[in-house]
């Protein structure tokens, strides 16, 4: 596999260095007397062996790394789950579990499984595996704790209130947790793939992927938590109107505006401010010769459609 024919220039260069480098040895092979082609046979049968040993160092390194990288992986999708669903309970103890999947998948390829980066073609897969072991170990110890310095059970409306400070305290376990993804991610893209075997190359894309999506959740989380204090009158209060439709009267898509309510929210207190049938709404007049009125309205203007702002819907 590793001698696999690849396009490309760099395939192209170290082609080429092999076959003069045959050629060189072959020539000067012809050159030697018979003594020193002993000498040199059991020099050559020694590097063999010892490329074999190594070989063979890497190839059980990366058997073991591969078992406990699907153990991580694994951990990984489950806690996910258990985020996605609110337990974050169980997520935790799932991306504890993968850090500890991850971090014994590397212990090989930081052990004896070094031995295999003296051997050309193979130092390169062991030094991919390791680097996305690594970067994926580190991304489950910061999710990790991430997880574990969140309270999501009290961010929620609890007695007509949403605790601010609680909201902001989640902040910074969230930055920790986009800084620590971000940085995989990176990590993972820096992998040089030219020389990789495909299905190394193809799980590095894949984790690539994973790390990228869940980056951008959690960038997406975090600046969640930065915006929603001010839209829960953390800075002033907040009004939201809601209007009460009727799919009887769904012309377009939201419905006829048969009620409506005023919400206030104040440093994160709820209440209703005011609330009635849609008529108390109706106090401004509308110059319905001043609408400019769309073709797929005109059927409708006989029923008030451009006098009334109820049918802005």
């Amino acid at each position: 596999s590793l001698l696999a024919p690849r396009s490309g220039p760099a395939f192209v260069a170290h082609g080429g260095a092999a076959v003069i480098a045959v050629a060189v040895a072959a020539s000067g092979w012809q050159g030697l007397s018979p003594r020193r082609r002993r000498s040199a046979r059991l020099v050559l049968g020694g590097v063999a062996l010892a490329v074999v040993v190594v070989g063979l160092a890497g190839v059980m390194a990366g058997f073991r790394a591969r078992s406990g990288a699907e153990d991580g992986i694994d951990a990984l999708r489950a806690a996910r789950t258990s985020a996605t669903n609110g337990d974050i309970h169980a997520a935790v103890a799932g991306f504890r579990e993968a850090e500890r999947a991850f971090r014994r998948a590397g212990e090989p390829l930081t052990g004896y499984g070094r031995l295999a980066r003296a051997v050309p073609g193979l130092s390169q897969q062991v030094g991919a595996a390791r680097v996305a072991v690594d970067a994926a170990a580190e991304a489950a110890t910061a999710l990790r704790e991430a997880g574990a310095s969140l309270h999501l059970n009290d961010i929620s409306l609890q007695q007509g209130a949403v605790d601010l400070a609680v909201l902001a305290g989640a902040e910074g376990p969230l930055s920790v947790a986009v800084d620590a993804l971000v940085d995989t991610v990176r990590r993972l893209a820096g992998v040089d793939r030219d020389g990789l075997l495909p299905p190394l190359r193809d799980a590095l894309d894949d984790a690539l992927d994973e790390a990228r999506a869940a980056a951008t959740t959690a960038e997406r989380a975090h600046r969640s938590v930065q915006e929603l204090p001010a839209l829960l009158g953390g800075e002033r209060p907040t009004r939201f109107l809601i209007l009460f439709t009727s799919p009887v009267e769904a012309r377009n898509r939201f419905g006829f505006p048969g009620a409506y309510a005023v919400l206030r929210f104040d440093a994160g207190r709820l209440s209703l401010e005011r609330s009635g049938p849609i008529n108390d709404l109706d106090a401004p007049v509308i110059d319905a010769a001043a609408v400019a009125v769309p073709g797929r309205v005109v059927p409708y203007v006989d029923y008030g459609a451009a006098r009334s702002w109820r049918s802005i819907t």
